[in-house]
């Protein structure tokens, strides 16, 4: 039998939406393990150099803030590690479309249940783009209307 080795995964986001995502990911995160937490993007940074984790899950004003440094520099720094957005329904596709073309792999819904999150997580370790089907038409309205 060929084991898979585990996901690891980094959490940055405010410490009470850490405490939150590792509870809510505790009943679904087999093969899953979180291997950092910060709660500022430059931490994050050092953290992901550091440790290279597969999937960083970020908290959607952590990675825009300084004009989207976080994902700019794990690009840079880290090219492996592959960014999950965890957002509100306060932000617009125009936001989440600047997040994208910056090097996020996807987002979803900060509330999402466990399960959902950990398919997430998996979809975007193995390549795979997790954006709701609900906002694929308005990300490529904001795709076309920047051409």
């Amino acid at each position: 039998m060929i084991s898979v080795p585990p996901i690891t995964l980094a959490i940055a986001d405010h410490d009470e939406g850490i405490a939150m995502l590792r509870e809510r990911l505790s009943r679904h995160a087999h093969g899953i393990w979180v291997i950092s937490q910060s709660a500022t993007s430059r931490e994050a940074i050092g953290i992901a150099s550091r440790l290279a984790p597969r999937v960083l899950l970020c908290g959607f004003h952590l990675a825009a803030a300084e004009n989207f440094l976080l994902p700019h520099s794990l690009r840079l720094q880290c090219p492996e590690t592959r960014i999950l957005l965890l957002t509100d329904s306060a932000i617009e596709a125009a936001h989440i479309t600047d997040a994208l073309a910056v090097g996020a792999r996807g987002y979803l819904d900060r509330n999402a249940p466990g399960l959902q999150l950990a398919n997430a997580i998996r979809r975007v370790d193995a390549g795979e783009v997790w954006v709701p089907r609900q906002m694929l038409g308005r990300i490529f309205d904001e795709i076309h209307a920047r051409s």
